[in-house]
């Protein structure tokens, strides 16, 4: 249910909210700087950005970045993409949805309960979906994916 609204730019990010006359400010609450578009959320904001940019090779950087939204979110999507690691399409999704959850815990909650470093990893299941689907009942982790805090320092940090 996520990646169709984020698809049809319908997340409501300030410049969506303005589309409503929900506000009159399209700025980013996070970094000022820019408008708060979608792409911006979930892609070219600093910290999206920097954890694209871990998790894809520098060859797909310039194509990863430079796509609009509908063709950036349906060429990542494509079973079998030769655009990340194995699966990208799964890891996508879930890097997305985290994204935009971060948006929201900083943009309403001030921040409460967010991590400061975030590693993403992802536990392979050789396609097994019965135990993929099983994990998305039981905790946030769908899929085998777990974001947990780093004490080494060695994950993006949140600015």
């Amino acid at each position: 249910m996520f990646l169709w609204p984020l698809a049809k730019q319908r997340l409501l990010t300030n410049v969506e909210r303005r589309r409503r006359h929900l506000t009159i400010d399209t700025t980013c609450g996070l970094c000022s700087h820019a408008e708060e578009t979608t792409l911006h959320v979930v892609r070219d904001y600093t910290l999206a950005a920097a954890i694209w940019r871990k998790l894809l090779s520098g060859k797909f950087h310039a194509t990863f970045f430079a796509q609009q939204l509908v063709l950036w979110v349906s060429s990542n999507l494509l079973p079998g993409s030769d655009i990340g690691e194995t699966n990208w399409d799964r890891t996508f999704g879930v890097v997305v949805w985290k994204l935009w959850k971060w948006r929201n815990e900083l943009s309403f909650r001030g921040g409460l309960g967010i991590k400061k470093a975030v590693k993403v990893h992802y536990a392979f299941r050789e396609e097994n979906f019965a135990a993929d689907y099983l994990a998305s009942l039981a905790t946030e982790g769908a899929l085998g994916y777990h974001f947990f805090h780093d004490p080494l320092g060695l994950a993006v940090v949140v600015p």
